[in-house]
């Protein structure tokens, strides 16, 4: 994989496409027009300090599974340190060029997914986190079948237990868009999509997660 292209799957969605995209849909990606030069942080010792072992990708279920342990181990977006992330998610998280306030990482899953999640600071939103599974082809809609064995029902479940309320959001149709979980300090918002062609009409498999933003 080149450079090019990882970068282009460290920033998978923007938040404005993802809260008007219906749940069988995937979300617009961002346009990235200028080449990222991306600097690694993570050397050798890192692994040896502790957390997982650093590699160049996840599976799926490492990924969220990973994610889930790095919310329930967090009180707040501002722990999400590229330290922290080389520990818990147990990938090279790399910097985008001109600062410190973009980072992330990202690999492909299988010929269809890829999978990215990054950081970004801003002085407006302050510290946020997203996470996304990303189709290698955009629009081609592949089945998620290989990526869903932690599927949104499992996934929030986890969230509830870590003592976050839960609230459903349902766009300007009526159409179930997104749950919302939060805690003091924090605010975890999950998308849904269909394991395949799944519509609130009509349900053809299980019910994946999509993207997180926190």
């Amino acid at each position: 994989m080149t450079i090019r292209h990882l970068l282009l799957l460290l920033i998978p969605f923007a938040v404005c496409a993802c809260a008007h995209a219906p749940p069988g849909s995937s979300p617009a990606p961002n346009s990235i027009k200028e080449d990222l030069a991306m600097t690694t942080t993570a050397t050798a010792g890192d692994a040896e300090q502790g957390g997982a072992s650093l590699n160049q990708t996840l599976t799926a279920e490492q990924g969220l599974l990973r994610l889930l342990d790095l919310i329930r181990s967090s009180k707040s977006t501002e722990n999400f340190t590229p330290k922290r992330l080389n520990e818990v998610m147990g990938v090279r998280v790399e910097y985008a060029r001109g600062g410190v306030d973009r980072y992330g990482a990202g690999g492909q899953l299988t010929e269809q997914w890829s999978y990215g999640f990054n950081v970004e600071k801003t002085a407006a939103r302050g510290t946020r986190f997203e996470f996304s599974f990303n189709e290698n082809v955009p629009g081609s809609s592949p089945p998620m079948t290989d990526i869903c064995q932690i599927d949104f029902d499992r996934f929030t479940a986890e969230l509830e237990a870590m003592g976050f309320t839960r609230q459903r959001y349902y766009g300007s149709h009526g159409s179930f868009m997104k749950d919302l979980f939060d805690r003091p300090g924090m605010r975890v918002q999950v998308y849904p999509r269909g394991e395949r062609d799944w519509t609130p009409e009509r349900d053809s498999g299980r019910v994946c997660v999509q993207m997180v933003l926190i």
